[in-house]
């Protein structure tokens, strides 16, 4: 089928092939001696000869921490340890109104000032239904996958040492309960 604009079909070229490996030693694309570069404009040119370092990687998969590292990779969704349970939360609602009503409970975490995490990371969330002076029990399961974070150095997820703060409320702007919890 062609539309009124277009001809008849043809097939794709071929895609053009990769562009060919640099020939010349790294000395070559820097700027030539004597260049005066001008501010924010973009050149074909590196600053200085590339150099290349290494550094140690840990070879060690613990740590003194009660949640010792769990290994990258594993099956689909990353290492199965990840949706272990660390923490269940609980939070009491009660409908205080005369009228049947609904509340979404939300469940947020901060990490400690260390790691360098926002401030509060939400955590899971459910919307409830209350008749009048009816109560509930919300339950939060907090995986280690929620409370870790990932390590560019030991290319790992880590749960990190220090004060974690739970909140809990009807939104991040409004959160009426909190409990700390101490890693170590």
């Amino acid at each position: 089928m062609t539309s009124a604009n277009a001809g008849p079909y043809a097939p794709r070229p071929s895609p053009s092939p990769p562009p060919p490996e640099p020939s010349l030693s790294p000395e070559n694309y820097t700027f030539p001696p004597g260049f005066s570069s001008v501010p924010y404009f973009i050149y074909p040119y590196l600053t200085s000869s590339p150099t290349a370092s290494a550094t140690a990687s840990p070879t060690s998969t613990s740590t003194s921490s009660p949640f010792p590292y769990s290994p990258a990779g594993g099956g689909p969704g990353g290492n199965p340890s990840l949706y272990d349970t660390l923490y269940s939360v609980s939070v009491v609602v009660t409908n205080t109104g005369n009228r049947p009503g609904k509340e979404v409970v939300q469940l947020y975490l901060s990490f400690p000032d260390s790691i360098g995490e926002p401030p509060r990371q939400l955590r899971g969330f459910e919307k409830i239904s209350l008749q009048p002076g009816e109560s509930t029990t919300v339950n939060f399961d907090l995986l280690r996958k929620e409370m870790s974070y990932w390590d560019a150095i030991s290319q790992n997820w880590v749960v990190g040492n220090g004060t974690y703060i739970i909140y809990a409320g009807r939104s991040s702007r409004d959160l009426i309960l909190q409990q700390t919890i101490d890693v170590s």
